[in-house]
């Protein structure tokens, strides 16, 4: 199960990604498009995938219930998840979104 959810994120990042760089290149003006229509030698838009991956946090940190401290508390709950799914140790202490 977990594999299959990995790999449906990995596709949405992937499309998601490819779209900004696809709209880049067709739509947006040359500073822009020379920024996210770019690509490294592995033919992979590094910008693109920043930008998603940056609104997809952005995102995430508004699901905390502790609207002062959203940021913070995301990022210590998908470090617990990361660390314990690895592990496979019970979650004591662990707080759900």
């Amino acid at each position: 199960m977990h594999a299959m959810l990995t790999h449906r994120r990995n596709t949405e990042l992937y499309v998601a990604s490819r779209s900004v760089f696809m709209l880049a290149q067709t739509y947006m003006p040359r500073r822009l498009a020379g920024i996210f229509g770019k690509t490294n030698n592995g033919h992979t838009p590094l910008a693109a995938i920043l930008l998603c991956s940056a609104f997809g946090f952005i995102s995430l940190s508004g699901l905390s219930r502790h609207a002062y401290n959203q940021v913070t508390e995301t990022i210590s709950n998908a470090y617990i998840l990361l660390r314990y799914s690895k592990t496979r140790a019970p979650l004591s202490g662990y707080i759900p979104l």
